[in-house]
């Protein structure tokens, strides 16, 4: 087996091995589980593998954050709470994203469509069982006694992760997959409807904002490429494909067959978030700088709310600065589709936790330190201004 090819299978395996909460759900927040560690051991493993070729200053890059990382934590938390399996999970759960950075330059060097499509064939299998055939497998995300509905997680522990990923799966299919007969056009499409079927089971909203953004730019790339009308009617026939559905769906409250209404669509979850962060605030009078000094154990939705609270004031700021100086580096060099995916995920992070859940904090992080992005298969006059 090639390095290549391992890389591909280990990535592969990153991906789906939430499989194996199917045969485990009592696990699926459950600390102690083996099943936590595999995604731990995989990363281990692609390091090892690529050993030889990490640049040396990624790897220094890497020691500097791991120490800060460290440092930071301690100086935002008594040392009465800084001891024990929490403090190892907590730091394993920054730092193994982070770690992705030291192979970033060998997963640029492969072809990950047939590794995206076959995980979202798993993940819409897996959701269809367990939202159809399983209902209530994963007994935290059951609210039929309470709403009337159950929340699909997939192979991702749970709803948020599981929609997040089939977004930008769904935008790095769109851009990747050429169609140029009726079996490619079949299987794009395919996936990219169950994709977003599946999004609509999990109950997430913050997807819906994301995609909408996403077709707002791909109609508008269009439009500065290509005035003519019969493309503008195309991307506006594809755009209808998507929120033909998700208007359906929401106006009709769609029971689907036996199983349960949806998630009513309401602002009951922006009601949570804004309420989470006014309280957040408050608490900011009895300590600005180290708001959480007394408790590792609390976390938050919002992700920039969660640095705060993990690394202090100091730390979020320097996470900004880093973010702000790294982001317009992307700007300049990137591709259009990095560029596009990175900015949406930091959307994401003022809704959701992104910057130490599996997987979107390793997807964070490989799309900082890309350096070359996906190779688009456009027409020749494709020549996409920065976002």
């Amino acid at each position: 087996m090639t390095r290549s090819n391992a890389n591909t299978f280990l990535i592969f395996l990153f991906f789906s091995h939430g499989l194996l909460y199917f045969f485990r759900p009592e696990d699926l927040h459950n600390l102690d589980s083996p099943i936590k560690w595999i995604k731990y051991l995989i990363v281990f493993v692609a390091i090892v593998v690529n050993i030889k070729s990490i640049k040396r200053n990624r790897f220094y890059e890497f020691v500097v954050f791991s120490v800060l990382t460290i440092l930071l934590l301690i100086f935002s938390h008594s040392f009465s709470y800084l001891g024990g399996d929490l403090l190892l999970s907590r730091l394993l759960s920054y730092l193994a994203p982070f770690s992705v950075m030291l192979i970033s330059d060998q997963i640029d060097k492969l072809n990950l469509k047939k590794t995206a499509i076959y995980v979202c064939i798993i993940a819409i299998v897996a959701a269809f069982y367990e939202y159809y055939f399983n209902r209530g497998m994963f007994k935290i995300y059951d609210y039929s006694t309470r709403g009337g509905f159950i929340r699909a997680v997939s192979i991702f522990i749970n709803p948020n992760n599981a929609s997040l990923f089939l977004t930008f799966a769904i935008i790095y299919l769109n851009e990747v997959i050429v169609v140029r007969n009726y079996k490619e056009f079949l299987l794009k499409w395919s996936l990219l409807f169950l994709n977003l079927f599946v999004i609509i089971l999990t109950s997430s909203k913050t997807p819906f904002f994301l995609l909408a953004i996403y077709f707002i730019l791909v109609f508008l790339r269009s439009s500065y490429l290509d005035k003519k009308t019969t493309k503008l009617f195309r991307y506006f026939i594809i755009s209808c494909f998507f929120v033909t559905p998700i208007a359906f769906f929401i106006v009709l409250n769609m029971n689907f067959g036996s199983v349960g209404e949806l998630r009513e669509w309401d602002m009951a979850t922006g009601e949570i978030r804004y309420n989470e962060t006014v309280d957040y605030f408050h608490r900011l009078d009895a300590d600005f700088l180290t708001p959480n000094y007394y408790s590792l154990d609390i976390t938050y939705d919002i992700s920039f709310l969660q640095l705060w609270s993990d690394f202090s004031f100091l730390g979020l700021l320097l996470f900004v600065i880093f973010l702000v100086i790294k982001y317009f580096k992307k700007v300049k060099r990137s591709s259009y589709i990095i560029k596009l995916a990175l900015f949406l995920l930091i959307l994401s992070s003022f809704s959701v936790q992104i910057y130490f859940i599996w997987p979107s904090a390793y997807i964070f992080w490989y799309l900082i330190y890309s350096n070359r992005g996906v190779k688009l298969k456009v027409n020749k006059n494709f020549n996409p201004k920065p976002i």
